[in-house]
């Protein structure tokens, strides 16, 4: 398995493979890494802009372009989300991935790329279909809220009535 402490520690281990790693590795970190930017970072980047452009010049006032700006404002809030998250649980996957490299070698990158490739697929994006369930899970959530702040209403006027 491959350590390293801060980011340029671990680009080298991933650059220079040590005797015991598996002669199975996959791709190298160096073709990985700068794929991943332009499929998780650039294209989206793009994509993002061009909608919020639309909006901007006054054509995104129609529903699907205002869908794929709330589609695509979700990406980036799952992006956040997630790397926020490997910071602290990041060593979970670390173990995961190390058990699986000793059977068929280290393939962490290539998860995270096929993953990525997934998410923003033009073609048939599993973005929409996260943001689709994301939104209808929603719905009992939303109702639960509005059901508090009606009461939370209610109890600020009877409170406001007494105090005059």
């Amino acid at each position: 398995h491959r350590g390293g402490g801060g980011s340029s520690a671990f680009f080298l281990s991933r650059v220079t493979p040590s005797p015991s790693q598996s002669s199975a590795a996959m791709l190298p970190y160096f073709i990985i890494y700068p794929v991943w930017l332009l499929v998780a970072v650039v294209y989206p980047a793009a994509v993002t802009l061009h909608y919020l452009l639309e909006v901007q010049k006054g054509k995104g006032k129609n529903e699907a372009t205002a869908a794929a700006v709330k589609q695509w404002v979700f990406y980036w809030f799952l992006f956040a989300a997630t790397s926020t998250a490997y910071t602290f649980v990041g060593w979970a996957l670390d173990i995961v991935f190390g058990v699986l490299s000793v059977f068929v070698g280290d393939i962490q990158g290539e998860v995270i790329l096929l993953l990525s490739v997934a998410l923003v697929n033009p073609w048939k994006p599993m973005l929409q279909t996260a943001f689709t369930k994301a939104n209808d899970g929603l719905g009992p959530l939303e109702k639960a809220i509005e059901g508090y702040r009606a009461k939370a209403g209610e109890a600020i006027q009877q409170a406001l009535k007494k105090a005059q």
